[in-house]
Parts: structure tokens; sequence; C-alpha cells
């Protein structure tokens, strides 16, 4: 008896403090198990982010742990607080919501557990933990085109320029590539002195021209009743997100605008004839051998352009 009394005697006695202090352990992480919480904000997206939350109780006690979120001005959406069994542990979510289309970006959040009852009681001392995550606002495209005239008419032959607005709708600094179709086959000639630009998110718009070298002779075209030659035709301009491209699923986003152009040539008399349609008044053809004679030039014409043909 002497010597267990010794015995138990020798061993240090833990104090009541010792017995009762408060632990906690924290590990967040996002969707693809890193630190990092995506969050696509494209017109129509949910515009919401997730993480996952681990909180540990590694003390003998059972612990309610308060959890507080700081998502740098951003609405976020947690437990206000867990209860963890002695030596257990709970899961928990916390989901992010950004603001529409906002600017593509990195933020900040904190997830903080602080033990604030062990077995009912409030602890003797504070303890936390922390676990920090990078919200990615995820960037998206888009764009779109403007007239700067519906329609442009000019001379057969003439060189001008036309011009198109092209908006970044996106939320972020994107390169936009330009291109035409539908000028060669009527025989305009054409160029872009901008191939491709860079323009700010839902800045001022990108001034793009074309500069188009129409074609000089028309005389194929119909006449109207002005006695002029008249070409109309349609060609189209078409931007593209060159970000879309390289980093979006749905492939690229474009957007294309229709520019109407109509050319005018001077009808010759022969043509002008034909057609009924003079330049100063329609021509009327009287009785009498004045009639025969231009029945006759007329006849002659049409027969020479038949040949010619």
């Amino acid at each position: 008896m002497l010597i267990l009394l010794f015995s138990l005697s020798a061993l240090p006695m833990p104090t009541a403090e010792a017995q009762f202090v408060p632990a906690v352990e924290l590990e967040c992480v996002g969707v693809t198990g890193s630190g990092e919480v995506p969050i696509d904000v494209y017109p129509g997206a949910t515009r919401t982010g997730v993480a996952y939350c681990t909180v540990s109780n590694p003390t003998v006690y059972q612990e309610k742990i308060d959890i507080e979120v700081q998502a740098d001005g951003l609405a976020v959406a947690a437990p206000g607080s867990v209860n963890v069994a002695a030596g257990g542990e709970e899961e928990f979510l916390v989901t992010v919501r950004a603001d529409p289309e906002m600017r593509a970006q990195t933020r900040q959040m904190t997830v903080t557990a602080t033990v604030v009852e062990m077995n009912g009681v409030p602890p003797p001392n504070i303890a936390t933990a922390d676990s920090e995550l990078l919200i990615q606002i995820l960037q998206f495209s888009g764009v779109s085109v403007e007239l700067t005239e519906a329609i442009i008419a000019a001379e057969s032959g003439s060189d001008f320029n036309v011009e198109f607005k092209v908006y970044n709708q996106g939320n972020a600094y994107d390169t936009f590539l330009y291109s035409v179709d539908g000028l060669e086959e009527h025989d305009f000639a054409w160029g872009l002195p901008l191939s491709q630009s860079q323009i700010e998110a839902k800045s001022a718009p990108e001034n793009v021209r074309v500069q188009i070298n129409s074609p000089k002779d028309i005389s194929d075209a119909p006449i109207n009743d002005d006695g002029m030659h008249e070409l109309t035709i349609t060609f189209e301009f078409t931007a593209t997100s060159d970000f879309s491209c390289k980093q979006e699923s749905s492939g690229c986003n474009s957007f294309t605008v229709l520019q109407t152009i109509t050319l005018y040539q001077e009808a010759g008399g022969a043509d002008a004839i034909l057609s009924g349609n003079a330049n100063s008044s329609q021509m009327l053809i009287y009785g009498g051998g004045a009639g025969l004679i231009i029945l006759l030039l007329v006849l002659s014409i049409v027969f020479i352009k038949r040949k010619k043909n």
C-alpha cells in the first residue's frame, strides 16, 4: 500500500484549466479541390461559387463553433455555428454570390471558426482557425456591331469608306478580329486597315473602317426611272472575340451585320432610248416620215446590240 501511495503521489496532477483547453481545426477548398472558388457572371449565369469546409474538434469535449465569412464585399451564405463532438468533425458549405456581369477579377475570402462553448460552458480562452481562399470572377466574351449608315450610295468606280462601331460587351479586355464577306463576287476591291483591335470592356466602341473600290462598269445593271444604271449589293461585316475562340467551350463568339451599297452609273444614249428613259423627257414617236426614221434608228441599234451579244 505504501509503495502504491508513493507511486501515485509522484505523478503530476493536471490542473482544471489544462483539462479544459479549447481547440479547433478548419480546412476549406473550392470545387476543384484547390483554394480557388470560380464564379461565372455571364448573362444568365447563376453567379454563385461554393467552398467546401471541414471543421474538426481535437479535444475530448463537445464544442460549439461559430462560423464567420468575409468575402471582400460579395454576398455570402454559411451556417452561423456548428456543434462538433469530441474528436469529431463536421462539413459545411460556404456560398458566394457575385454581381451581374461584374468585371473579371480576383478577390479574397476568409472563413473563420471560433470555439464559443465546451460542453455548454464558455471556454477559458479563445480558440480560432482560419482558411483563406481566392474568389475568381471568370471572364466571359461579348460583342456587338452597329452600322453607321444603313445604305451607302456611291457612283461606280469610286473609292469610299464604310464604318462600323464594334462594342466589347464582355467583362474584360478582349481582342476582336474583323472580316468581310460578299464583296468579291460583285467585283468590288476592299481592304481592312485594322484587321483586329483590343477593346476595353463596356467602353466606347472601336470605329472600324472598310476601304472599298467599286467596279467601274455596271452597265449590265438595270436602269432606274432616272435613266441611271443601278446596282444594289449586300455584304457581311463580322467581329469575333479572340478570347471566346481560345477559352470558351461554346466556341467563337461573333457578331455579323449586313451592309447595303447602291451604285449608280449614267446610262448611255442607246441604253436610255431602249429602256424608255432619256435624261430629258420620255421619247415620243410621231407618225409620218420622222416617225419612220426614228423607228428604223431604234431597230438598227437593237440589231447591233444583239449582234455584239
